[in-house]
């Protein structure tokens, strides 16, 4: 690939104009989305992403000199997935653009990016043969374009990421080999899929330039030492290699981990953003590429490979959109703020689309027609990206008014009305940490070290998490939040909103994370006071001289840990892996109306809980009796004994199970529950284990009825009337032999014999 040579040299001042236009083209786009930005957010730069001010929080910490640190005080957590954005951040801070100001900052370079990135669409298309002519107009149609305006001018490292992106495809086809480290280089400081990108390009940079020695290869692979740093720096400062970001987003983390659903979610995301490329067209949003630029850019490719100087671009293009749209689809997010993380993808169909563009100029340009079509296409063009930046702008607007209605707002009122060491349980974690004030507990675990896992597991997690680390205040959604934060807000730890921000959103055009409704809440922990303890009245009998030696609390992740726990389904939950309730159980001596998070499980369970040898178990398990379900017990593999959970909507019921001492041979006991039942979720939500010396009891000596061979025996029946009221006091009996599921039906006949 000879094409080192500069295809600007002898075009004079042509340059310098198309400079000229490239600034005035940035300039604009720049001027207008801060116009939008300061008349949508009251007079202030508000950004249309509350992202950004995660960013924002990690900057603001990196110029105090605490890299890292999220809330000051606090443990460091890698929250930022771009390592080197909060750099630039934090360079404005200490410039003096800090608070709401530090926006302005971010747009600067945005606008800076954009600038350098038509200069660079520019170069790219003259090293390609393109005409002046078209050289110019594929930056002004990349600019005009309203979803690549946006993302320069989000506030997010989109718009330097797509910069190097171009700069470094610019560097392998000129030959640059200096210029190309530093471009690969800091496309694998920008984000994690850049990395993914600078390994292929130094790939296609080794067979390009075929290096002699090996100095000059291992200088060309310097940008896999960038691609390093991130992760050593995760590990050496946070313990983990991976960004927390990746850890609460990516579908890999699904649970319960189907390998066919994953598959299938991810197959379905790549799908979808190759369909969506080639018409497009979004179903939510409408348009976001112009009419037929991934068909022409697919044009140019097919062109670009037909020649031996340009092949190796071309097949470097293939392999980068093939593994970025690949890794993205990985993510539940891969689509989310108008798909953010594709914009460096579709960067590189510009330059690609001028070939075919290119290629037709020069079958007209003898043609009298040959102005004409150029004024047509110029025209149609114009029509197409004033819609287009037209479309945007509103969306822009729009989503920077959801920010200061929602996120921004809030923040405020938690800097007016809670003391400053509050700390507050937030979804999203951006403004209301940095204009906020107040320390934050990130329920997504973007920025609070071991909340992802917990996220990752549901509502029923989130709550336990919540209860475990008990925050002053709650600052997040409720009811019509996909993630079924409803479950959570219809109890009491939630409790009534302290304050409301409602907000009416415009469908399709939501890429702040707004809903209907944000309130601000302060918890109710009583309702959860109890929950180490068996409150089921039928089951005292059984634990008298018993002592609890273990409580394990399912879906709460750190209590499973401690006990080992894990579980597996077979097919997907009835719902959501976990999920809360606030209710009150089948019967109670008192109100025990208790708050739980659990699980929904169809195939097993188990953990394993230390013991003392040769003394009987009992294990009481509390379950949401939503399903008719029967389970198995076995204890160190041997079988215990077959449950059956009644279906009682809205009630707790515990379940006692005896393991006999016989069965009880070592420290530790490993215990397993196996569903039986094809239909509905076993929901176990805590496991209560006593221990004691267990004396079988004796059967009644007279039973008044005799079930299954004597394996179920009705011990005594007492009848009180009182009034209207007819009481019975039941009593059953049975030695570990009876099966099934029993109703008892009742009649009741009046003193004349008749019902």
């Amino acid at each position: 690939m000879a094409i080192r040579a500069n295809s600007a040299a002898g075009e004079g001042w042509l340059p310098l104009l198309a400079w000229a236009l490239f600034c005035l083209v940035a300039g604009s786009v720049f001027i207008g989305y801060v116009a939008v930005s300061l008349a949508a957010g009251g007079g202030v730069v508000v950004l249309p992403l509350d992202d950004v001010y995660i960013h924002f929080q990690y900057a603001r910490q990196l110029a105090s000199g605490q890299p890292y640190v999220y809330n000051p005080g606090q443990p460091p957590t890698s929250g930022a997935t771009s390592f080197l954005y909060p750099f630039v951040l934090a360079a404005g801070y200490l410039l003096g653009f800090q608070g709401l100001n530090l926006g302005l900052w971010a747009l600067i370079v945005g606008a800076l990016a954009l600038l350098a990135s038509l200069q660079t669409l520019y170069l790219l298309c003259r090293a390609l043969a393109v005409p002046v002519w078209l050289s110019v107009l594929c930056p002004v149609l990349f600019a005009g374009t309203g979803v690549v305006a946006w993302h320069y001018l989000s506030g997010m490292e989109t718009g330097l990421m797509s910069l190097a992106a171009l700069l470094t495809l610019l560097m392998v086809v000129q030959q640059r080999p200096r210029g190309f480290v530093l471009a690969a280089a800091a496309l694998a400081l920008l984000r994690p899929e850049g990395g993914i990108m600078a390994v292929l390009a130094c790939g296609a940079m080794l067979l390009t330039l075929r290096p002699a020695t090996w100095r000059q290869r291992l200088f060309l692979l310097l940008p896999l030492a960038a691609l390093a740093l991130q992760p050593l720096v995760n590990w050496l400062i946070t313990g983990t290699f991976i960004a927390a970001g990746n850890q609460s987003k990516s579908i890999l983390g699904m649970v319960p981990f189907i390998p066919e659903v994953v598959i299938d979610r991810i197959g379905t995301n790549w799908a979808r953003t190759w369909r969506d490329f080639f018409t497009g067209q979004d179903a939510e949003y409408g348009s976001f590429l112009p009419l037929l630029n991934a068909p022409l850019a697919l044009v140019g490719l097919l062109l670009a490979l037909r020649r031996p100087a340009w092949r190796t671009m071309g097949l470097l293009l293939i392999l980068w959109a093939l593994a970025v749209t690949a890794a993205v689809a990985t993510l539940d997010t891969a689509f989310w703020h108008f798909r953010r993380y594709q914009l460096p993808i579709m960067a590189l169909f510009f330059p690609l689309l001028m070939l075919p563009l290119a290629a037709g100029w020069r079958v007209v340009a003898t043609s009298r027609r040959r102005y004409s079509l150029s004024l047509v296409l110029l025209v149609g063009a114009g029509i197409v990206l004033a819609a287009s930046s037209r479309q945007f702008l509103a969306y822009y607007t729009l989503n920077v008014h959801y920010v200061v209605a929602q996120p921004l707002s809030m923040a405020r009122w938690l800097a007016a009305h809670t003391p400053p060491a509050a700390v507050v349980a937030v979804h999203d974690a951006g403004m209301m940490r940095y204009m906020g004030g107040r320390t934050t507990l990130d329920i997504v675990g973007l920025t609070t070290p071991g909340a992802a896992d917990y996220w990752r597991n549901g509502p029923g997690s989130v709550a336990e998490f919540l209860m475990r680390r008990q925050p002053d205040y709650i600052a997040s959604y409720g009811d019509g939040h996909g993630y079924g934060l409803a479950l959570i807000a219809d109890t009491s730890l939630y409790g009534e909103p302290l304050a409301g921000f409602p907000v009416a959103l415009a469908a399709g055009s939501n890429v702040a994370l707004a809903a209907p409704f944000q309130g601000i809440y302060q918890p109710d922990y009583a309702p959860q006071a109890r929950r180490e303890t068996a409150l089921q009245t039928s089951i005292q009998p059984y634990l008298d001289g018993f002592r609890m030696v273990a409580a394990v609390n399912v879906a709460d992740v750190a209590s499973e840990r401690e006990y080992a726990y894990r579980w597996q389904n077979s097919r997907a939950p009835q719902g959501f892996p976990t999920d809360v309730y606030e209710i009150a159980y089948v019967n109670c001596a008192a109100d025990c109306r208790l708050r739980d998070g659990g699980r929904r499980i169809n195939h097993e369970e188990a953990f394993t809980v230390p013991v003392t040898p040769g003394q009987a178990v009992i294990l009481v398990t509390r379950v949401n009796a939503m399903h008719r379900v029967e389970y198995n017990v076995y204890a160190d593999e041997q079988f215990v004994g077959t449950r059956f959970v009644p279906q009682e909507r809205g009630r707790w019921l515990e379940i006692p199970t005896l393991i006999p001492a016989a069965l009880v041979t070592d420290s530790t006991l490993t215990l397993r529950i196996r569903v039986n039942s094809p239909d509905g979720d076993y929901m176990p939500y805590y496991h209560l284990l006593y221990q004691g010396d267990y004396a079988v009891p004796a059967p009644p000596a007279a039973p008044l009825v005799q079930f299954q061979d004597g394996a179920l025996l009705l011990a005594d029946l007492v009848q009180r009337l009182e009034g209207r009221t007819l009481q019975l006091d039941v009593t059953w009996f049975t030695g570990q032999g009876a099966r099934g599921d029993y109703a008892i039906f009742v009649h009741a006949y009046a003193g004349d014999g008749s019902q």
